[in-house]
């Protein structure tokens, strides 16, 4: 696994499972991951979510009488 040059964004991810042979088996994430500390950042609101959020809005918007 590498980094080189990861100006604005850089993008992680891990598996929860995994195929090992026929059998799933639980994955465990990289000691690279953890010596990252990733979990002292902050994490982007997930793309899929926040155009939800962003149709529910517009939905709410539409819904009000024109006044």
């Amino acid at each position: 696994m590498g980094i080189t040059q990861a100006r604005t964004t850089l993008v992680v991810s891990t598996l929860r499972r995994r195929r090992k042979s026929r059998h799933t088996v639980q994955a465990i994430p990289s000691r690279f991951i953890a010596e990252m500390k990733l979990g002292e950042l902050v994490a982007k609101e997930e793309p899929r979510e926040r155009l939800k959020k962003l149709r529910d809005a517009m939905a709410a918007k539409a819904a009000l009488p024109a006044g």
